[in-house]
């Protein structure tokens, strides 16, 4: 399908039109148990369809190395681009040929190299990954129409463009609206910055000590069921690697099942990084605050 000119999102509402089990879906179905993640928004999206085009197991190979730390010193985790990732050839047997594999991928960064997260001067958008969907909390992605009027640059809703509207509506913004309504709230607290330093700092500690009573609880708690179950994982991994060496399961059975919890572990280290992310954006706000106070203050003349 994408190899014919579907986009990735379009195979998503296929595959959602046709009541096809998603990857979660179909793990705890092999396993017998209840989806704990079964929800309105557990619906194929083009992120995962991009992620099985990417992926070599299908032609059959194994990519390995495909996340690395900073540095010695920074041990975050930082993803890399598929060009980096160590592949290793028929490890198994494929379900597509290595030559369409490789025809996908062109196409792929063809469409990247037309995604747009930049403004009409060629400079990344201001608001890129910053401003949210206030009904669902995905990012507002950047888009331009080109219109008969003219070229029109707006943010909308990224879940609605990845899952479709049975997910969430299609929320826009105007970019020019957004930016002069964000810029006439920083030269109100600019105001307040020059005024009333004092006061406005307590205005924001407090907001921050809503949000830390709200949602901190919230953020912790899923980071430590995420990597609790990453552990467990580990463990199933490891009882499943000695089933297999001592010949209670079958060699095929032992792939089959390694993939599963592999890719199970994968998602759930890809949501632990970003939780622990904005945790510690959120954290980072008192950290920064003087020197925002002092930035801000420089913000009062601006007026485009």
């Amino acid at each position: 399908m994408f190899l014919s000119g579907k986009t990735a999102r379009s195979i998503a509402d296929v595959f959602n039109h046709e009541n096809i089990l998603t990857a979660n879906d179909y793990f705890y179905n092999t396993i017998g148990k209840p989806n704990p993640y079964k929800n309105n928004k557990n619906k194929w999206g083009s992120t995962t369809i991009i992620q099985i085009i990417k992926n070599p197991a299908y032609y059959g190979a194994m990519a390995n190395g495909k996340r690395a730390v900073k540095s010695f010193k920074n041990k975050s985790i930082v993803r890399k681009d598929v060009d980096e990732w160590i592949i290793i050839e028929n490890t198994h047997k494929p379900l597509i040929s290595k030559e369409l594999w490789l025809e996908a991928q062109q196409i792929s960064k063809r469409n990247n190299k037309q995604t747009v997260r930049r403004s009409s001067n060629g400079e990344v958008s201001i608001f890129a990954g910053i401003i949210k969907c206030a009904d669902c909390g995905g990012n507002l992605v950047f888009n331009r129409r080109v219109l008969k009027s003219g070229t029109k640059e707006i943010f909308r809703c990224g879940t609605y463009t990845q899952k479709g509207k049975d997910v969430c509506p299609m929320h826009c913004i105007d970019y020019a609206t957004l930016y002069q309504a964000v810029l006439a709230s920083v030269q109100e607290y600019a105001v307040l910055a020059v005024e009333y330093e004092k006061k406005l700092i307590n205005k924001i500690l407090k907001t921050n000590d809503e949000f830390k009573n709200k949602n901190m609880q919230r953020y912790e708690k899923n980071i430590r069921e995420s990597k609790n179950r990453i552990k467990e994982i580990d463990g199933l991994l490891q009882n499943l690697y000695e089933d297999k060496i001592s010949g209670e399961v079958t060699v095929a059975l032992f792939k089959r099942m390694s993939k599963k919890y592999g890719d199970e572990q994968e998602r759930l280290i890809t949501d632990v990084e970003q939780l622990e992310a904005e945790l510690n954006e959120y954290k980072r706000v008192e950290q920064d605050l003087t020197g925002w106070v002092n930035r801000v203050k420089e913000c009062l003349t601006i007026d485009s």
